[in-house]
Parts: C-alpha cells; structure tokens; sequence
C-alpha cells in the first residue's frame, strides 16, 4: 500500500485517538483530577498531533524520512490498543467524505469564530472601562497632589481604593477572557480538536454541543 493510500487511514485512526483522549481530558477536568489531565496533556497528546499533523500534510511530506511500512505497522498497533477495527475506520472515513462541507466540524468552527467574535467585544468593551477607570484614578491622584486641607486630601483617599478595587476585578475579567479567546484560538489553529467531528452531520453536532465544544 502506498502512502497516499494509507494517508486517510492513519489520519483518522489518529484523530479517533484525539478525540478519545479529548474526552478523557474532559472528564478528568470534571473530576477535579489535574494530575491526570497534566498527563494526558504533556505526556500524551503531543505524540498524537506530531502525527496528526504528519498525516494532515502534503502526502509524504513530513514523513520522507521515516519507512512507511514502520509507520503503517504503528497505525495498526495503536488501532489495536484502541479496540479500532478497519472497518469501523473506512467507514468513518466514508462519513468524512460524506458530511465534507456540511460536518459537525464546521459547525464547531463556526461556533468557536463567533464565540471568539463575542468574547473579543465584551473585552473591547471591559477595556474601554478600565481605560475610564484609569483616567478616574490619574484625576484623583492629581487632585490628591494639589489638595491643601487635610480633609480634602481624605475625602480623595477616601475614593481611591474603591476605584483601584473596580480596577483591579475589571482586570481579572479581562484576563479571564483572554485566557478564553487564547484557547480558542489554540483550537483552530491545531485544527484537530475541530476535525473530531468531521464523521457526524452538522444537525447531529449542534443538537449535543453543549456536552461536546467545551
């Protein structure tokens, strides 16, 4: 078998992986369990998008220095370790070609533009608050410099720490958003956490997202 032939193979016996291992991370998240997610994703994820992005290029490309018939024996070993029989595969990759255009992966794509979309007005926004907030606090802190009466000068400090606090949790939203925008963006870019749901129709996908685009 020729690589080219074998290509859609092993990019879907290994993106049925990514997508097992997904859930896992998943439910290890929910339980609470880092220890086990720190694992699955520094230990073993990685090797699983080396070779997702290996079968996702150019036939070939990433892997003219490696023998094919190696590469083709692991593929068959890492089926059999994950219970993922040939026929089981072609079919998936049947579905593939059938949903192309019109798959849950598009709908998930879709889904996380538009959420990056959303998340990056509400930071524009919290952004533009902060930026008042500032100007409010530079004001203060000025009038603090000038002021000559004693009690002047604590009606201003007075203000001054409620204004830093308003601050300081507009900060912590904007942070937590751009910790989101950041992983969704990851997201795209690898294109896998995507391509898992190239084998169900975008009705099927949209129907359960809820449970499955986290």
């Amino acid at each position: 078998m020729k690589y080219s032939d074998f290509k859609d193979i092993g990019l879907e016996v290994v993106l049925k992986v990514l997508k097992k291992i997904d859930d896992e991370i998943r439910r290890y998240r929910e339980l609470e369990d880092y220890e086990g997610v720190n694992t699955l994703e520094k230990e073993v994820l990685p090797k699983y998008e080396k070779l997702y992005g290996a079968f996702s290029t150019d036939p070939g490309e990433n892997i003219k220095d490696y023998n094919f018939e190696a590469i083709e024996k692991y593929i068959y070993e890492i089926m059999k370790e994950n219970d993922l029989s040939e026929d089981f595969i072609n079919l998936e990759i049947l579905k593939r070609k059938k949903y192309r255009g019109n798959s849950g992966s598009e709908a998930v794509e879709n889904l996380y533009k538009y959420e990056l979309a959303e998340l990056g007005k509400k930071k524009s926004i919290l952004l533009q608050e902060a930026n008042e907030i500032l100007d409010k606090e530079l004001k203060l802190e000025t009038e603090l410099s000038e002021a000559i009466q004693e009690d002047e000068q604590m009606q201003i400090l007075t203000k001054l720490p409620e204004v830093r606090s308003s601050y300081n949790k507009l900060s912590d939203k904007i942070m937590k958003l751009h910790d989101k925008m950041v992983k969704i963006n990851e997201k795209l870019e690898k294109k896998w956490p995507i391509e898992i749901f190239g084998t169900i129709s975008k009705g099927e996908l949209l129907k359960v997202y809820k449970d499955v685009i986290k």
